[in-house]
Parts: C-alpha cells; structure tokens; sequence
C-alpha cells in the first residue's frame, strides 16, 4: 500500500504556465528579443529555470546565448513580481490530495522552482502547512532529473521507494520517479503529451486529478 504521493509542481499540482510564460517574455523584450506565445513555455519549462531560459532565447534567435545571463537574472526578477499570476490549482486537485491526507497518507512536493518561491507558491495555493514537505531546487540537491531530491524526501519520512507514488507531467518527473523507484504516474492536464510519458517510464497515464485517489487506495 502507498503512503506518500509525492508531486511535481508547474503542470501537475498547479497551472502556473501564465506565470512563467508573462515573467520570461518581459525579460526577452527588456534584452530586444522575440517573446513567445504562452504555449510556447509548455516545451521550455519543466528542467528548471536556466533550461527554460535557454531554451527561450534559442528560440528567440540568440544562439550564441549573448542574452543569457541577462535574461536569466529578468525572468528570476520578474517571478518574484508574478510568482501566483494566474496561477490555480487543476480541477479536483484539492479534493484527491484531501482524500490522501485523511488516510494518513504524506503529501509532498519535488519541483525545480527554487526553494523559497516554491514554499511561497504551495503556500498560496493550498494553505501555510497543507504539505508534510516541499523540497524545491537548492545547492542541497541537483535539479530533476536526478532522484537526489526525491530519495532524500523518503528518507526524511522513512518511505520505502514501493510506498511511493510519483506524479508529474513531464519527461523528467518520470525519469525522477523511476529513479528514485518510485510508482510513477504521468499526468495529461500538464505540459506534455502522451507520449513523451510513456517513453520515459510511465507506470500508468491518467486524465484527471480524482484519478489519483483510485490508484493510491487500490495499488
């Protein structure tokens, strides 16, 4: 039986592509570049923050990355001003992490947002506390893919890698999840599609958060 569910944040526990996509393309065009379109970011986000940006000004036409660092230090700027611009949690979210906590089960976050903005960011959305943890990107851990983050946050509650289910929307949260030996569900109503799941890894693909419920109480 499961008795964690341990969760990514952008594109899995919350719709936060308005916000990343609104603070990165003001920092392109306070360097001259190209913003993008909101569906855009659903590519470019999901390896944390220096990926994302990277991945913008590639395609903004920077290639040789001269606006880099500039635009890097704008959009980490610019988040701190739009951190919950947007920002919700997904349709029937609340009430399947609800059902999991008053089984007992832990409730814990594995993002690569920067620690401190991702605490600011749970908090808003769910409440001071909701979450038994969140570890967000720090120099404590490298950034998802890597399990690091994930393995200590079983450690930290004594979970065995079986007891544990993964969720999140992208190629990296599977690659986390299987890494750690974690349960690892893909989620749909995130950045990525289908099949970008299933090649890396999926244990199961579902459609809604109330699916979540099914799968920890039946597994």
């Amino acid at each position: 039986m499961f008795r964690a569910i341990l969760l990514d944040l952008d594109g899995t526990l919350a719709d936060s592509l308005e916000s990343l996509a609104i603070s990165c393309n003001e920092a392109l065009k306070e360097c001259g570049l190209s913003p993008h379109p909101k569906e855009a970011y659903k590519k470019f986000a999901g390896d944390g923050p220096p990926t994302l940006v990277e991945r913008a000004i590639t395609a903004s036409g920077d290639i040789e990355k001269k606006y880099y660092e500039k635009v890097l230090h704008g959009y980490q700027e610019k988040l701190k001003d739009y951190k919950n611009y947007k920002i919700d949690t997904f349709h029937g979210m609340h009430e399947a992490l609800q059902k999991i906590k008053d089984a007992g089960g832990k409730l814990i976050v594995i993002t690569n947002k920067p620690q401190e903005r991702a605490e600011e960011v749970v908090a808003e959305l769910f409440g001071e506390g909701y979450f038994d943890l969140v570890v967000g990107y720090s120099e404590k851990f490298p950034r998802k893919p890597s399990p690091d983050s994930t393995k200590y946050a079983m450690e930290y509650f004594g979970l065995q890698p079986n007891a544990c289910m993964y969720v999140g929307d992208t190629d990296v949260d599977m690659k986390t999840g299987k890494g750690a030996g974690a349960y690892t569900v893909g989620v749909l109503w995130g950045f990525r599609e289908k099949e970008e799941l299933e090649v890396n890894g999926a244990d199961i693909i579902i459609k809604n958060p109330l699916e979540l419920v099914d799968i920890y109480f039946d597994k």
